[in-house]
């Protein structure tokens, strides 16, 4: 029962995440864009809420083991990517599309850390909700 438990969390939160996408990308560009609710940068973090929501629900299934601290170490390392290693790649795309005077790479620019803070609470609120369930 404990994998459909956890199962359930990470749908939960990655439905969240992009019902919130496609409502930030409704405010800031006045159209519906589907696409935004699966693409890369954002509100809310995806990545960030589904590495969270698996590491809420270990931490309320099985407390402070092991497994939950693995997990918390990779919710640091999702967070910290999220912010820091894909913000910076998306400003290096965007010296290189300077330098070839096109636009041949993709820009992304990752999350700022509210995104990812909103991503957190996204996987945690679904853990949350499926326990109470």
């Amino acid at each position: 029962m404990l994998l459909n438990n956890y199962f359930v969390t990470i749908i939960l939160a990655l439905l969240l995440a992009i019902v919130l996408k496609l409502i930030t990308s409704k405010f800031s560009s006045h159209v519906v864009e589907f696409h935004k609710g699966i693409s890369n940068g954002g509100m809310p973090s995806t990545h960030t809420a589904l590495i969270s929501s698996i590491t809420a629900a270990l931490y309320l299934n099985r407390g402070f083991d092991e497994l939950f601290f693995l997990g918390l170490v990779l919710t640091m390392i999702v967070a910290s990517d999220a912010v820091k290693v894909r913000h910076n790649l998306g400003l290096q795309a965007e010296k290189l599309n300077t330098l070839l005077k096109k636009d041949k790479i993709p820009v992304v620019k990752g999350h700022n850390v509210s995104q990812v803070l909103v991503g957190v609470f996204i996987g945690i609120l679904s853990a949350l909700l499926v326990s109470l369930i």
